[in-house]
């Protein structure tokens, strides 16, 4: 569950490619608003197309 001021990374459809990082400023219903921390414009996106910083990945 991603929630408000969550680091979050920008992935691509096939969740290969990592793009940018940005910081959650708000969530409606299945819309998060990411604040971009290269450019700092908001940006909408679904949750399947970001992940948190924090997540762990288990090999």
């Amino acid at each position: 569950m991603i929630d408000i001021n969550e680091r979050v990374i920008v992935i691509n459809e096939k969740n290969e490619c990592y793009q940018e990082l940005g910081i959650v400023v708000e969530i409606v219903s299945e819309t998060i608003f990411v604040r971009m921390e290269k450019d700092k414009v908001v940006l909408p996106f679904e949750v399947n197309e970001l992940r948190s910083v924090n997540d762990k990945v288990n090999y």
